[in-house]
Order: C-alpha cells, then sequence, then structure tokens
C-alpha cells in the first residue's frame, strides 16, 4: 500500500545533507503519469535550500500544498546529522527538528491522488528525477499521526544511531 492512502502520516528521519534544490528524500508518485505527486519530505526549492518541506499535487495537478507552505526552519540541511519530524493529520502537515518545537502548520483538503510507487531517495514517476544527495541512517514510516509522546520516542531512537541526544 503506498503510505498517502492511509490518510494519515508521521515520518520520522535521521539526515545529513548540504543544502540542496528540490530534492526528495521520501515521495510517492505514478509511473503512468507526471502529474499526482506526494513528497512529505523533500528539500526546499527555496533558496538557501536549507529547510526540509512538504509537496501534494494531486491527479488533475491542483497543488494542495508546497514547499513554502509547510516545512522545517531553515538551516536544517547543513551537513551535519538532523532527526526531522513529519505529521501529517490529513489535513493538517507540520514539521519540528530534533525533538524541538512543532514549526507552524499548514491546513488542507486532502484530494483524490492515484500513487502506484514509493521511494526513499527520489522521485519516480514516468522517470526517476530529483535525486537526493546526502545520507539517510534511520527512517520510520507510520500510517497514521502519531501523538507527541510516540514522537519523541521515534525521534531518540533515530537519534541514537547518528549520536543525537533527544
Amino acid at each position: 500500500n503506498i503510505l498517502y492512502d492511509a490518510g494519515a502520516t508521521t515520518m520520522v528521519i535521521a539526515v545529513n545533507a548540504a543544502a540542496q534544490d528540490d530534492k526528495r528524500i521520501y515521495s510517492e508518485g505514478n509511473t503512468g503519469t507526471a502529474t499526482p505527486h506526494w513528497a512529505p519530505l523533500m528539500t526546499d526549492t527555496n533558496s538557501p535550500w536549507s529547510a526540509v518541506c512538504g509537496f501534494l499535487n494531486t491527479d488533475g495537478g491542483v497543488t494542495k500544498y508546497g514547499q513554502s507552505d509547510a516545512q522545517s526552519g531553515d538551516g536544517t540541511l547543513d551537513s551535519t546529522w538532523k532527526v526531522v519530524t513529519v505529521r501529517d493529520s490529513g489535513t493538517d502537515i507540520k514539521f519540528r527538528v530534533n525533538g524541538g518545537a512543532w514549526e507552524a502548520g499548514f491546513s488542507y483538503t486532502r484530494a483524490a491522488t492515484t500513487l502506484n510507487v514509493a521511494n526513499i531517495g527520489c522521485l519516480e514517476r514516468t522517470t526517476v528525477t530529483s535525486l537526493y544527495a546526502g545520507s539517510i541512517a534511520r527512517l520510520l514510516a507510520a500510517d497514521r499521526a502519531l501523538s507527541d509522546e510516540n514522537c519523541t520516542i521515534l525521534e531518540r531512537w533515530a537519534g541514537e544511531a547518528v549520536g543525537i541526544t533527544i
């Protein structure tokens, strides 16, 4: 199953990368068309490209949220290990880094998407693009919006792998 179809999602990941423009850390697409695309973990398209953000484009090509709507703070990607958490309730998406405060969330209306492939480190639709250049130590994806307490437990687990105490 594709994670987007669960309706709500939480992802915790340990990443180490320099700032980079418009790359996918985790994404879902459709191998038959370039239109639908969900990337709850990607790099920002706005300079200085150091934030982790999200993007949702529907079957009809409507962008439900874009990189400047839902993102971590600038400086997330600075060539040091960070634990990034994204929590998407199905109507609100928000980020936090290293167990800190949640960034302001972005509310949206969920829409139908026909996604059939999930990838770590790239976007796959009719072709493979947007290759992420960096390291990933641990990735946990849950098919629900986890509580703050459960997010913290998983952030500690991911942080342990890279020497971050949360």
